[in-house]
């Protein structure tokens, strides 16, 4: 139904878009379900539950595997028509990460490995912008700001910001109002930083718990059933240099393996309970 429903509302959305452009400037850039990351971010979430359904269906045949790289193609031209390059990358990296090894996806030190290299990387990568030659590549041959968007600005003052409220930090939900009244940005421009922000280190560090013991949880035996799941949960972390991608969307995917954890470990211990009662009657 969710899949259903998303590719309904996105379609609406272009179609309201190509054939009105005046609409979409007179509500600030904004489509039928929201901005251009949400379009994107609906149409990713679709395929990849889209693709997690026909991995467990019995009938796992030729259509379904078409269908599926049909959504995938539509996902990939939804986020070129809208304009997001975030969702561009992240199609993109989903082909190349569902090709690495279940073990190496499934271990919880490399889901926390990869936040964290994330969260420094731009941090540490915007110091070597300010070298001359670097500056210059960038602006006159790639034609981009050296800024990235004024992301390096960003990234300069929010350490300021955290370091006002560094452990309880500023509240969940104020950090949009927390960065327009100190610098004029939207929030960080960067998944982990902008929770520090909103909830402090106690808070974060919390946050990564629960990313480590859901991934914990998650047997070798299921890990084909989920893979799709996994690799968007890592996309998601890699976009989060860039973006405010730990998200509803994000929680929801590690929502559904926690689920799916619970009902795997209920169904374990009603199938033990038939076996010991049937040996007893034996």
């Amino acid at each position: 139904i969710y899949v259903f429903l998303s590719t309904i509302y996105v379609s609406l959305s272009l179609i309201i878009y190509k054939n009105n452009v005046s609409l979409f400037y007179d509500y600030g850039k904004n489509y039928l379900i929201g901005n251009k990351f949400d379009v994107s971010y609906i149409t990713y979430i679709s395929f990849i539950l889209l693709f997690v359904f026909f991995k467990n269906t019995k009938k796992n045949n030729l259509a379904c595997r078409l269908i599926t790289a049909a959504y995938y193609l539509f996902s990939l031209i939804v986020a070129f028509q809208v304009g997001c390059s975030t969702m561009i990358i992240g199609n993109i990296l989903t082909i190349l990460l569902y090709f690495i090894r279940d073990k190496i996806l499934r271990e919880e030190k490399n889901i926390i490995i990869t936040i964290f290299i994330s969260t420094i990387f731009l941090f540490v990568f915007s110091k070597f912008l300010n070298i001359s030659f670097v500056n210059d590549f960038i602006t006159n041959v790639l034609k981009k700001d050296s800024t990235l968007t004024g992301r390096t600005v960003i990234y300069s003052y929010v350490f300021k910001i955290i370091l006002q409220n560094v452990f309880f930090g500023v509240g969940y939900g104020n950090s949009y109002t927390t960065f327009v009244n100190t610098m004029g940005a939207a929030n960080a421009q960067n998944a982990i930083l902008d929770w520090v922000v909103q909830i402090g280190i106690f808070g974060t560090l919390f946050l990564l718990i629960i990313v480590k013991l859901i991934f914990k949880n998650i047997k070798m035996e299921n890990i084909k059933k989920i893979k799709p799941i996994i690799v968007a949960i890592y996309v998601f972390s890699i976009l989060g240099m860039v973006e405010i991608t730990f998200n509803m969307y994000f929680f929801t995917l590690l929502a559904i393996i926690n689920y799916g954890y619970r009902l795997k470990k209920k169904e374990d211990k009603k199938n033990e309970r038939k076996i010991i009662n049937k040996e007893c009657y034996i």
